[in-house]
């Protein structure tokens, strides 16, 4: 009969821990898919998979950076909520969407303007990027958070002519800002970091690099 009740408690105990265990890995999943951080940098891979598509429609060249979204949704980015960071509900948009229902919907990324800019190509400042040929992508910047009314940032007017203040980025997440460059990887920069990215001469290494 001992054998019997100390049998049954220790199975109740195990249980107990098993549904413990279970309560604090699904707060800790609940808690880590609403982070703001991390929903922004999950939209931002969404995008970079969307875009990528369209690069592979369009002979391996970026849409214009002042249509990007409108080119991308909804063919190759399914959810419109993806192009909407949650921590810039109070931001000035950088775009706004006409959905299909009527309705309008307001994002708040920006694009790389020397991704796609004939102006700069046919001045000879630069060769039109091209993601089958271009090198090091892993340094060219894409997409970011940025302020509004703007959809889209030059590389190498980030900061004011001082290096201190950042024009287009908005510091979001921890005092910094999610950037998706153009390999696909997203990763997040500290606002120091980006200043010093950007303030630098070839901070970016896009000019040169991308060849």
């Amino acid at each position: 009969m001992k054998k019997s009740v100390i049998f049954m408690w220790s199975c109740g105990m195990f249980l107990l821990i098993l549904c413990l265990v279970a309560k604090v890995s699904s707060q800790e999943t609940k808690t880590s898919s609403n982070d703001p951080k991390e929903v922004c940098a999950n939209n931002l891979k969404l995008i970079g998979q969307a875009l990528m598509l369209y690069c592979e429609d369009n002979g391996g060249y970026f849409p214009p950076p002042t249509r990007w979204p409108a080119l991308l949704f909804p063919k190759y980015l399914k959810e419109y909520s993806a192009l909407s960071c949650p921590s810039a509900d109070k931001e000035t948009p950088t775009h706004t969407l006409m959905l299909a229902n009527g309705k309008r919907f307001s994002g708040h990324y920006g694009m790389n303007s020397e991704l796609n800019d004939p102006v700069s190509v046919s001045k000879g400042w630069i060769t039109m990027p091209n993601i089958k040929t271009m090198k090091n992508k892993e340094i060219i910047p894409a997409i970011m958070d940025i302020k509004g009314p703007h959809i889209l940032f030059a590389p190498w007017t980030v900061c004011n002519d001082d290096g201190t203040k950042p024009t287009s980025m908005s510091p979001r997440h921890d005092n910094g800002c999610n950037m998706l460059w153009t390999d696909g990887h997203v990763s997040w920069l500290s606002w120091e970091k980006y200043i010093q990215l950007g303030s630098q001469r070839n901070g970016w290494e896009w000019l040169t690099n991308w060849k």
